[in-house]
């Protein structure tokens, strides 16, 4: 049987010696979500993407004539939040479970360095760990996952919502009014791109459809019923939606439970990294006898270049879509059914499902000065109670019920999620708002 001998100085050495490789590690980890987007390196805490706004155009010649059209630069924030982890682990455990029955051969482990294949795979881990929570991940400043510490997309898109930034009267915001099934998949996606605007679907750029496998699946089952199935060709796998050949169709695990589809080109979807400054390392330490500490450091954060309707379109999905998991829902096909200004309209007529409670609003928008922050949560609903959470739990009616007497009161950076909720009605899609202490 081969000895492999795995001891601290040689992975703490590998560390070194590899560290810029390593520190690469949890990049080439994310690379089934990461080449859908853009990756900006050299970002440590934040950077400052600009869109230009307005125009400028070209008149007959004229020596008196002046475009005082004006034009600015907006500015969005890219963050990255430094992170950490300090993990205990068995060297020879991790080592069997990269080669297992190889390590009983001894001569093929010859020519490898051990040390470092054992650091790129706990490395390559946390890269897989921040891909899964891309979308979901909620700012806690006292959380311990990677689901805490940054604010992913979904998150960003809820908290612009609430604030007015995406709207349907901005034409960035297109709401389904049912959810996506089997048997309407088809006509309710193209409604969905038929409401975003020219610029961004009839562009010629390669524009990404963002959903989760379900919904992807959902339109296949949907369109294969619409062709029609012939002997010799038993599945359709359609990459681009029908009509609009540049809309890519982007599947995600990590999309599962989302209760956004984003319509963008890979470019309006950042995601920041550092990897140029000395804070970021990757090392291990010998602290107690045959068990080793892994100590990794890194900045990441995600965020969109531009919220404007030329550059992003966001669905958001009727409830009962969030967990959809790929059955079809009774009915047919309607076309056309979601809302956005001066896109598709409803033209499927009534429905039997209850009403739906109005979503929690949050009073004030943002937390501008002082030590503390007193929050205020309402909803247009007569008679319906508001449950919250501030861990970064999805809310139900089991959460912490919300006490207009006795309103929330914040010391530190916090993230609000909220549903409204009354008998006999639907509950509330839930309202996010992320609160940043100045």
């Amino acid at each position: 049987m081969g000895i492999i001998n795995i001891t601290p100085e040689a992975l703490s050495l590998s560390g070194a010696k590899y560290r810029k490789d390593l520190l690469m590690m949890p990049v080439h980890a994310m690379q089934e979500t990461l080449q859908y987007m853009t990756l900006r390196r050299g970002i440590r805490y934040s950077e400052t993407v600009g869109e230009l706004t307005g125009d400028i155009d070209m008149g007959p010649y004229s020596e008196t004539r002046v475009d005082n059209e004006k034009m600015d630069i907006k500015g969005r924030t890219l963050y990255t939040f430094f992170g950490s982890v300090v993990k205990k682990f068995s060297p020879n455990s991790v080592v069997k479970s990269i080669y297992d029955s190889a390590i009983t051969k001894g001569e093929e482990l010859k020519n490898v360095d051990i040390a470092r294949a054992v650091m790129s795979l706990l490395t390559a881990k946390i890269g897989h760990n921040l891909q899964t929570h891309i979308w979901d991940a909620v700012r806690n400043d006292s959380g311990s996952t990677s689901e805490d510490l940054f604010n992913g997309f979904d998150t960003i898109t809820a908290t612009e919502i609430s604030g007015g930034g995406i709207a349907t009267n901005k034409h960035n915001l297109f709401e389904f009014e049912e959810a996506i099934t089997a048997n309407n998949a088809v006509d309710i996606i193209k409604a969905f791109c038929e409401a975003a605007s020219e610029f961004l679907v009839d562009s010629g750029q390669r524009v990404n459809l963002y959903c989760s496998h379900a919904i992807y699946r959902n339109y296949l089952k949907d369109y294969q019923a619409t062709v029609g199935a012939i002997p010799y060709n038993t599945e359709y796998r359609k990459a681009v939606v029908e009509g609009f050949e540049n809309v890519h169709f982007v599947p995600l695990y990590n999309k599962a439970n989302s209760q956004f589809i984003h319509l963008s080109p890979a470019s309006n979807m950042l995601v920041g990294v550092n990897q140029e400054g000395e804070e970021e390392n990757i090392i291990v330490k010998d602290y107690a006898p045959f068990v080793l500490t892994y100590i990794a450091t890194m900045f990441f954060g995600v965020q969109f270049e531009s919220i404007n309707p030329e550059r992003l379109l966001v669905g958001k999905l009727a409830a009962a879509t969030s967990n959809n998991a790929g059955g079809g829902s009774a009915g047919g096909s309607t076309s056309g059914t979601g809302t956005q200004s001066g896109g598709g309209s409803d033209a499927g007529g009534g429905s039997a499902a209850q009403s739906k409670v109005a979503t929690p609003t949050f009073d004030p928008a943002s937390w501008t000065e002082g030590e503390t922050l007193t929050v205020e949560l309402a909803t247009e609903t007569d008679g319906a109670s508001i449950y919250y959470t501030t861990n970064g739990d999805t809310p139900t009616a089991e959460s912490t019920a919300y006490d207009s007497t006795n309103k929330i009161t914040l010391s530190a950076t916090t993230t609000i999620k909220a549903i409204a909720v009354k008998e006999g009605m639907t509950a509330s899609d839930v309202a996010t708002k992320a609160y940043t202490k100045p």
